[in-house]
C-alpha cells in the first residue's frame, strides 16, 4: 500500500479507511504531510479507489495540493 501514511492519519485522527473515507476527511489528512508526500500517496489512493470502484478525491482549485 502506497498510502500507508495516509491511511494512518484517517485511521487515528478520524476513524475511517481510505477507501470509505469522505474526499473532506482525505484532503484535512493530506494536509497534515508534506506536499511531496501528500501529492503522491492522494495519486496512490485515487488508483486504488477507482479499482474498488469507490469516488477519487479531487483536489480544489486554489488548494496547495493542486
Amino acid at each position: 500500500m502506497q498510502y500507508q501514511t495516509l491511511a494512518n492519519i484517517l485511521s487515528t485522527e478520524y476513524g475511517v479507511g481510505p477507501l470509505i473515507a469522505p474526499p473532506e476527511a482525505v484532503l484535512w489528512a493530506a494536509d497534515k504531510m508534506p506536499d511531496w508526500q501528500a501529492k503522491e500517496e492522494l495519486k496512490a489512493l485515487n488508483r486504488a479507489r477507482n479499482i474498488y470502484g469507490y469516488v477519487p478525491v479531487f483536489v480544489p482549485y486554489g488548494h496547495r495540493l493542486f
